[in-house]
């Protein structure tokens, strides 16, 4: 892991994946979803706003392929 992809808190390197599963956890569904459809949109369409869990794992599994 290179110095480009870790950000500090205080006391350890934490990865920008991690980060940013923190920040799904504090926005609402509608807009988790809608990142979703701005990642992928057929995905997006196959999953119901209201289905966070499938939604959030869509998009880790796209922040992950990011990094």
């Amino acid at each position: 892991m290179g110095p480009d992809n870790v950000v500090h808190d205080g006391h350890l390197p934490v990865s920008c994946e991690l980060v940013e599963r923190r920040e799904l956890d504090t926005i609402s569904d509608v807009d988790l979803w809608q990142r979703l459809r701005s990642i992928d949109p057929d995905s997006a369409e196959s999953i119901h706003p209201n289905d966070r869990r499938k939604v959030k794992r869509c998009v880790v599994r796209f922040l992950s392929f990011e990094l």
